[in-house]
């Protein structure tokens, strides 16, 4: 099992963590009585995280946008990721669709 680092919740379903070699997880599960178990999990390495922020933002015609890159002098991408996500609204689901718009090499897989 991975060592977690600065877990926070996206959502009822997800968590999102920073691992101790700083890469990025998001672990998601729906377990419905009477329906089947359904779990899912997204991973970014951390050499992906700057392409991925710079790719997050809303759109500018957006009412609440708000450009993440460039990030602020000194600021490290690992230092801003989570919180970015959760700030933009984006699930393991979200992300894995715009890493496979933007080739972002990254890894989702759902079971059930």
């Amino acid at each position: 099992m991975q060592e977690k680092q600065t877990v926070k919740t996206i959502n009822p379903d997800e968590i999102i963590y920073i691992n101790s070699e700083g890469n990025l997880f998001i672990d998601g599960a729906s377990y419905i009585k009477g329906m089947d178990d359904y779990e899912w999990n997204f991973a970014l390495s951390k050499k992906h995280f700057l392409t991925l922020l710079e790719n997050l933002s809303h759109h500018p015609l957006h009412p609440e946008y708000e450009a993440i890159t460039p990030l602020p002098e000194g600021t490290e991408p690992s230092e801003i990721i989570i919180d970015a996500i959760i700030k933009m609204g984006k699930d393991a689901g979200d992300l894995h669709a715009l890493c496979n718009r933007h080739k972002i090499p990254h890894y989702f897989t759902t079971w059930r």
